[in-house]
């Protein structure tokens, strides 16, 4: 692992989950229509059908959310929301810490109190912020380098990395890490979803944590 270098995405990779799906479950309750329509709206960012940026700000005007919702929300995946394989290989990411790197569209709030426990280091998480308005989250930081369209991309661009970058996850946006030539492999990431057209364009498919550390010793 010295010479190598992991970007790993945070919804549906290191956790179960996408984080604004399951924060409608808590800030919307039994609405469905809205609750559905996040969904479907998060489902076609991660295929690539429609631009993230637009994506992400329609999720939270829907979602009328608050800080309170948010500290439930990271109570609710601390718990029982973090995709298992990386549970069983915590002492790995730990060890390794200095050499992985969150790098997602989701959400410092909920990203960073989740990450930390496994040792990762606040400095290699890249991540959007909210806006806040009297408590109540009202958007997003435009001026995050994950705000833009190919925030991921800009992201490990801008950590001037060397040697072998492996970057990880479920949706179209890690992929494009790859594609833009700022990683050296890419590997999607099944354990929790898989998308058949980012698959397609995967240097190797895992289904688990323990499946990428075996790659990397290929």
């Amino acid at each position: 692992m010295e010479n190598t270098s992991l970007i790993i995405d945070f919804d549906s990779t290191f956790i179960t989950v996408e984080t604004l799906d399951e924060l409608a479950q808590i800030s919307i309750g039994d609405d469905q229509d809205s609750i559905q329509s996040i969904e479907q709206i998060t489902s076609k960012a991660m295929t690539g059908e429609v631009d993230f940026c637009d994506a992400l700000l329609k999720r939270i005007k829907i979602l009328s959310s608050t800080k309170n919702h948010i500290e439930q929300l990271v109570k609710k995946v601390a718990l029982d929301k973090i995709s298992p394989s990386f549970i069983m290989n915590r002492d790995f990411i730990d060890k390794h810490k200095k050499n992985i790197y969150i790098v997602s569209g989701g959400f410092r709030e909920v990203i960073t109190p989740i990450v930390t426990l496994f040792g990762i280091l606040e400095e290699n998480i890249f991540a959007n912020s909210f806006i806040y308005e009297n408590e109540n989250i009202v958007g997003y930081c435009n001026d995050e380098i994950m705000s833009s369209k190919a925030g991921k991309v800009d992201a490990v661009r801008e950590l001037l990395l060397s040697g072998r970058i492996i970057a990880i996850g479920d949706g179209y946006t890690d992929y494009q890490i790859k594609e833009a030539g700022e990683a050296t492999d890419f590997i999607a990431y099944t354990e929790s979803i898989t998308r058949e057209n980012v698959v397609a364009k995967a240097d190797s498919v895992a289904s688990s944590f323990d499946e990428v550390i075996n790659y990397i010793y290929l």
